[in-house]
């Protein structure tokens, strides 16, 4: 369970809505490729059905690589490090793509839809109205902090 709610966080790291900037809802352009950085404390995570274990184990710092409709996303928490990986690509007419995962094995195929916009600095992520989520810590990682862009 655990493992799958890191995996769909993963997922959850393309959507958004622009910080200072308009919207990019008619704006179908490639996320731009790149390493972002965002983090939580056990308190930022706090959120209706997440609970005291799920809070503990999404605790850190997390590093998500996108290059050409590929992604890899590292959590390091004091419990340790977990990577996943997958693909990622374009759905509809608006600024949205879809996450899926291809490891580690157990998550295999997970995969959500995600609204998403790029400020300059930072990727801002959204739920997509169809998207759902295996638990709700995973909607709190994936749309509560931007991402901000580090390389």
């Amino acid at each position: 369970m655990i493992r799958n709610t890191i995996c769909l966080v993963s997922v959850l790291l393309l959507a958004g809505s622009a910080a200072g900037a308009a919207l990019s809802t008619g704006n179908r352009s490639p996320i731009p490729n790149g390493t972002y950085r965002t983090s939580f404390t056990n308190d930022q995570l706090r959120g209706p059905g997440v609970g005291p274990q799920q809070r503990r184990d999404q605790v850190g710092a997390y590093t998500l690589k996108l290059a050409a409709g590929k992604w890899s996303l590292t959590q390091k928490s004091p419990g340790g490090t977990t990577v996943y990986s997958g693909a990622y690509a374009p759905v509809g007419p608006l600024a949205r793509v879809v996450f899926t995962h291809l490891s580690p094995p157990d998550v295999k195929g997970i995969a959500f839809p995600l609204s998403w916009s790029f400020d300059g600095k930072a990727l801002h992520l959204r739920a997509a109205p169809d998207a759902s989520f295996p638990a709700p810590v995973v909607r709190v990682v994936w749309t509560r902090h931007p991402w901000v862009k580090t390389g």
